[in-house]
């Protein structure tokens, strides 16, 4: 899978930019506030179909302008070629192929990326809503069945923790804690089965960047286990002796929603104990291991996205993860020129502010 064009219109900083990266390496790099983060920005959205930095779509219009728009020119083994267009405004529309699509689902896997950016860190350091995140966003990647069930989770937790709020709450909720437990037991099942798969790839990237100094380890912690009975059941059942609590909260305290990943450095909570280059280089390994969950569930390389990622690493580690991106298409940013051997293309932008190498 590789990007072949990419077309931006009153984006951000861009008033009109066309990009055409090599199937390899691409190198962006220039001065900071130039815009280099903007462009990963941007092939993220047609990835996700919303930015990573922002939830607001009126912030990745051009100031003075009314709407923004995103062109994606994707190939991929199977799929074929695919043209995805988002258009960013009062109402945002995403079009694939000249046809607009009503569900966020269906973009899902057209164009798979991996991203790692200075505020990935927040998956060691942050709260558990990020790694959740994470979970959620790389398996939606590879499943939209598991995209969609999250939607109905959420939706019917919404309705739930509004009915909690409700003075005859008790005679209301049976309808949807049984949502709940249904779709909540299917996403568990399913982000248990990704952080098993990713964790041994995870210890073998991490060994590599710390240069064998740390180790790690990562389990999925989720809030309900099943003992003797199905993760519906035992879901269901949890959801049932907690009404006159969460009646008290005014919010659901049980579920999937409350999920979270372990992730220790040399045995200790690397969100606690770890240093800032260790929380670093632990978010670095969960990154490049889903390059490989995803290469072995789809049968294709993501295309991956690394902003500013070897400003604070030395050659060693720099080389480590070269060899994770092999046989991938990475666009990375940096704020000085990173050596990357013989430019066999060099291209300036049209202000002269950026330059690009391909490799």
């Amino acid at each position: 899978m590789h990007i072949k064009a990419v077309t931006l219109r009153d984006f951000r900083n861009y008033e009109l930019q066309e990009f055409t990266p090599s199937e390899g390496l691409n190198l962006i790099y220039g001065d900071n506030a130039q815009g280099k983060t903007n462009l990963l920005e941007a092939v993220f959205i047609c990835a996700f179909g919303r930015s990573q930095r922002t939830v607001h779509d009126t912030d990745l219009i051009m100031h003075g302008k009314t709407c923004a728009r995103v062109k994606l020119t994707v190939t991929g083994e199977e799929s074929g070629e695919h043209v995805i267009k988002i258009s960013l405004g009062e109402h945002k529309t995403v079009e694939t192929d000249g046809v607009r699509i009503k569900k966020l689902g269906d973009l899902m896997g057209i164009l798979k990326v991996v991203m790692f950016s200075p505020e990935s860190l927040s998956l060691v350091k942050g709260s558990p809503s990020e790694r959740r995140r994470f979970m959620d966003m790389c398996i939606s990647q590879l499943s939209r069945v598991y995209f969609f069930k999250l939607q109905q989770y959420n939706a019917a937790l919404k309705q739930r923790n509004a009915l909690l709020k409700s003075p005859n709450a008790h005679s209301l909720l049976s309808v949807w804690d049984e949502q709940l437990a249904v779709s909540g037991a299917y996403i568990a099942e399913a982000r248990e089965r990704f952080v098993t798969q990713l964790s041994p790839v995870t210890e073998q990237i991490h060994e590599k960047l710390s240069l064998g100094r740390d180790s790690i380890s990562v389990v999925y912690s989720p809030s309900v286990r099943a003992e003797n009975t199905s993760l519906a059941e035992a879901l269901l059942r949890k959801l049932e002796s907690s009404r006159d609590e969460d009646i008290k909260r005014g919010s659901t305290g049980v579920g999937v929603h409350k999920d979270d990943i372990s992730i220790k450095t040399n045995g200790l909570d690397s969100r606690t104990f770890a240093s800032q280059g260790q929380q670093r280089t632990a978010a670095l390994a969960l990154r490049l291991s889903e390059i490989k969950f995803i290469k072995r569930i789809s049968g294709e390389n993501p295309v991956v996205l690394l902003d500013d990622v070897f400003s604070e690493l030395d050659m060693g580690r720099c080389s480590a993860i070269l060899e994770c991106v092999e046989g991938c298409q990475c666009i990375f940013t940096s704020a000085q020129d990173v050596s990357l051997g013989q430019a066999v293309q060099k291209t300036l932008c049209k202000d002269g502010k950026l330059e690009i190498i391909t490799k």
